[in-house]
């Protein structure tokens, strides 16, 4: 053990492989780290999804540095979960690495291959064929619920293929209205107004005590289940 961490503490230079070797001396369970020994996926979920946060920080910030030293810190949770995994001698950061760049490969045959058709929707058939996705529930369901409530309701949207017309009676008035006359705004102006809008709603769900987070999350679960349903029927 000693030998190990002398190794690591002479280098100039550090490598992935070095990353992976200092989480395995902090989780070695003899002379290891009591805090990292006893950590599991569970435990550092949320300091997973915290970095992530941090990285977007350091992006909107245009701040390169920073952006480097918060994708090492991502990069340490990544390690750190491949870690756990290789003392179950289930898989390792060097099985993760041949798995992602095998789907890259596959997932990019207008590069690696003589593919010419459209590159956007062949992407989601590769997708729905590597996942064997091949009802609408199996698309569906493949859209996490762990997602932000807003981010998880648009992808089910998408992904649902549904009309607005979808929507009827007294609440479907305003779908239309919302961006009347407004198709000459850019993104960023569109979305200040939905903003706008969403705020709003968001207020006034909190004055009634209503999680709007959550409240998003049951609308979307009923709508993918009634997609579900009628495609089912169809079927």
């Amino acid at each position: 053990m000693n030998e190990r961490i002398e190794r690591i503490k002479k280098l100039e230079k550090y490598t992935l492989s070095d990353l992976c070797e200092i989480v395995a001396i902090l989780r070695d369970e003899r002379d290891g780290c009591p805090w990292d020994k006893k950590q599991t996926h569970q435990t550092l979920k949320g300091n997973f999804i915290e970095e992530t946060y941090e990285v977007v920080e350091a992006i909107n910030k245009n701040d390169a540095p920073l952006l480097c030293e918060e994708l090492g810190d991502v990069l340490l949770q990544v390690a750190f979960h491949c870690r756990m995994e290789e003392e179950k001698n289930s898989f390792s950061i060097d099985d993760v690495l041949n798995f992602v760049c095998k789907k890259m490969i596959y997932r990019h045959p207008h590069i690696f291959s003589d593919f010419d058709g459209d590159i956007s929707e062949n992407w989601e058939k590769l997708k729905n064929a590597e996942k064997n996705r091949k009802s609408k529930a199996d698309i569906l369901s493949s859209v996490p619920r762990e997602l932000p409530a807003l981010m998880r309701a648009q992808k089910i949207w998408r992904k649902s293929e549904a009309e607005l017309s979808y929507f009827s009676g007294s609440e479907n008035h305003f779908l239309p209205s919302l961006f009347e006359d407004e198709s000459e705004l850019s993104v960023e102006e569109k979305e200040r107004i939905a903003g706008e809008y969403i705020f709003k709603m968001c207020a006034i769900f909190a004055e009634n005590g209503v999680n709007a987070e959550q409240a998003l999350t049951y609308a979307t679960d009923a709508f993918a289940q009634k997609c579900i349903k009628k495609d089912a029927k169809d079927c």
